[in-house]
């Protein structure tokens, strides 16, 4: 009978069950892809080379920027690293549209991105690759990790955004318990 403590049923339920609840393995990893301006326009504008004089072009080729709620800041942000190609945690700016680039002339980077709202999670993270030459402007709200990068020691990055961005307007979550490990990402395939 299904309710006899050593019958059959018992055996395979015991055996059903054994080891739940299990342990969580690590999380599936991300695949970043290389941004192009069509593929990074729900987080922002990806921007590269123009030519000197060629005309304003938000649309095309600008970045359309807000930096209407405070004085802008300009400054050459010096990170140490390499910083693994993964992700815990991911943080937003709600009042700025944040600009990001590497200084050198051949450095890539990575950068997670998710699109502005209250409840970012892992299924709406998307990771990108931002090739050399080319910045990243983000949209308002868009929550990002990074920049990230796998080689150099340390990496210089042109950041714009405002004057208190990360006293005033700096919010960040966890997309994995504390304990747990980081979202691994892989380079890209393209």
């Amino acid at each position: 009978a299904w309710n006899d403590e050593h019958g059959a049923w018992r055996r395979k339920l015991r055996r059903l069950w054994s080891g739940w609840p299990r342990a969580a393995g690590p999380p599936p990893p991300l695949r970043a892809r290389t941004a192009t301006r069509e593929s990074f326009a729900p987080f922002g504008e990806l921007v590269g080379e123009s030519d000197d004089g060629a005309p304003y072009d938000a649309a095309a080729t600008d970045a359309a920027l807000d930096l209407s709620r405070g004085p802008p800041r300009l400054y050459l942000m010096r990170l140490d690293g390499p910083r693994e190609l993964a992700v815990a945690r991911i943080t937003r700016h709600s009042r700025v549209t944040q600009c990001l680039g590497a200084l050198g002339l051949d450095d890539d980077f990575y950068l997670a991105v998710h699109a502005p709202g209250d409840n970012p999670s892992r299924a709406g993270l998307r990771v990108f690759r931002v090739p050399p030459r080319h910045f990243v402007k983000l949209h308002a709200g868009t929550w990002h990790a990074g920049p990230l990068w796998t080689r150099d020691a340390s990496r210089t990055f042109v950041n714009l955004e405002l004057a208190d961005t990360n006293v005033t307007d700096h919010n960040s979550v966890d997309l994995v318990p504390p304990d747990a490990e980081p979202i691994p990402i892989l380079p890209p395939v393209d």
